[in-house]
């Protein structure tokens, strides 16, 4: 097992970059990217629902059996049980065993940590647990065996950064799944997060690009991918987004051609990175609520649905445009009286029909 907390600003770049480029399995691609980057095998992830209780697991190395006997004493015996957060959190949190009780004793006096984990050579736990909206949502579990560095403060910092972006992930996934789920209108939401997706630094080094994203750079670039066309194409998001200096916002969004390009900003150990997600736009596709002429929206709440319509979250639309998250929900709420919709759900829902 590796420290986390000695991982270069490449290696959670390029974590960051594997997990969010994931479209099928998140739970296996965040545990092999654990594990590639920063040496961890021993990492469950899991998935609770309101009521705390276990609904999915996924591991790459721990065994069935501790897997098993876990799901079968997690809400009675763990300790580290979701439900035992004392507080309502808003933002992802790390626990260690030790935070919340005494090791040894917990290794004597529970049959599930004496028992199973001792026998296979366990003899540490550590816990990041996922918060969306005050409540927890699922989480990793690391565990250590025998003989391998102690889990320490500076692992609890780094884990709970990762966790973080974890969390948003996760939650922007199991959205798109639940929207496919309540209406098959939106089969194509999900191509829509991503047509092509790139990550790079401050110094137009690129981290990680897809397929999709060098075919959109050489079209809008007209020429061979190097570092002179990705400065080059940076400098024209900057000039379509009005701003010089990315580094001020959290995330922009311009259209070029025919696409859609979204930025995110994250500043890792004192250097700036861009996620960049590029959207192929097709006539009356994203556009359809800008372009109609009757329609009875108003200016600023058609530049809303806009963005609403690209996956953004209330706050990031306010940092956008400049305006409270108060004034963001007042247009969403006329925007759902005027098209006779009870929820955001099916206000993306109707207008990704009318769309297609």
């Amino acid at each position: 097992m590796s420290c986390l907390a000695s991982g270069s600003c490449g290696s959670i770049a390029k974590f960051q970059a594997r997990v969010a480029c994931c479209r099928s399995d998140l739970k296996t691609t965040v545990l092999r990217a654990l594990r590639d980057e920063f040496g961890y095998d021993n990492v469950v992830y899991w998935v609770v629902d309101e009521e705390g209780r276990l609904i999915e697991e996924a591991s790459l190395h721990v065994s069935t059996q501790i897997i098993h006997a876990w799901i079968e004493v997690y809400e009675t015996k763990d300790p580290l049980h979701c439900k035992k957060l004392t507080k309502n959190y808003t933002t992802c949190q790390v626990r260690m065993l030790k935070d919340v009780t005494d090791v040894e004793s917990c290794y004597e006096d529970n049959g599930y940590y004496r028992e199973i984990l001792r026998s296979e050579g366990f003899v540490d736990k550590m816990v990041v647990y996922f918060i969306e909206k005050g409540r927890c949502i699922g989480g990793l579990t690391f565990l250590r065996k025998e003989g391998e560095r102690p889990f320490e403060s500076k692992d609890k910092a780094l884990l709970k950064e990762l966790g973080h972006f974890i969390t948003q992930i996760h939650s922007l996934k199991y959205n798109i799944l639940a929207l496919h789920r309540d209406n098959n209108a939106l089969t194509q939401f999900a191509d829509l997060v991503e047509d092509g997706m790139m990550l790079v630094d401050e110094d137009a080094v690129v981290h990680k690009i897809t397929a999709g994203a060098e075919r959109i750079v050489r079209i809008l670039q007209g020429g061979a991918l190097a570092k002179d066309s990705i400065e080059e194409f940076l400098t024209l998001i900057k000039f379509h987004t009005g701003f010089e200096k990315w580094n001020e916002l959290h995330n922009t969004y311009c259209e070029i051609n025919n696409y859609g390009i979204y930025t995110r900003t994250q500043k890792i150990k004192g250097k700036y990175f861009y996620r960049i997600m590029m959207i192929k736009l097709k006539k009356n596709r994203l556009n359809y609520v800008i372009e109609e002429e009757n329609d009875n929206l108003t200016k600023s709440e058609r530049i809303v649905l806009r963005y609403i319509m690209q996956g953004m979250t209330n706050a990031e639309i306010a940092s956008i445009l400049k305006i409270t998250v108060g004034t963001v929900k007042y247009h969403i709420t006329n925007m759902l009286r005027k098209r006779g919709v009870s929820s955001r759900a099916e206000l993306m829902a109707r207008e990704r029909a009318l769309a297609f």
